[in-house]
């Protein structure tokens, strides 16, 4: 679709209004989502609060889509991510969220908490999880 037909589809649903109430209930949000979903959601939130902590993970071309000052927190996930992860692009979002999810409840019950007070510490949280890198075909020649 192109940015108005995604414009126009996202007003006749009624996203915008729709994600305004809900985000209104909660401290920390995180949204997984690509370009065409972040224009759909249409940014700014009216109703997004100093105190909440809203946090997208997104690709480096999003970036611009995101407001720059709180309550939005942009957390950069992009190839490099990916390949560390060993884990595809497309769905990469998805299994980090999976992994800080993961430890939340397996025994880091402030996991979420420390998000909330640091956002930008996201990615380093999940650190332990990156792969160590593959040695390339000429390393493994060399052995």
């Amino acid at each position: 679709m192109s940015s108005s037909a995604i414009a126009a589809w996202s007003r006749q649903i009624g996203i915008h209004n729709d994600l305004e109430s809900l985000v209104t209930q909660y401290d920390l949000v995180f949204f997984l989502l690509g370009d065409k979903y972040l224009r759909a959601i249409a940014l700014p939130l009216e109703t997004a609060a100093p105190e909440q902590r809203l946090v997208f993970f997104a690709s480096g071309m999003s970036r611009r889509m995101i407001p720059e000052s709180a309550p939005y927190y942009y957390v950069e996930v992009g190839q490099k991510d990916a390949k560390s992860f060993r884990y595809g692009l497309v769905g990469l979002k998805g299994y980090l969220f999976k992994l800080l999810a993961q430890d939340a409840v397996s025994g880091d019950a402030s996991l979420f908490e420390r998000i909330y007070r640091n956002p930008d510490c996201t990615l380093s949280l999940l650190a332990k999880h990156r792969k160590a890198a593959e040695p390339s075909w000429n390393q493994l020649m060399k052995r």
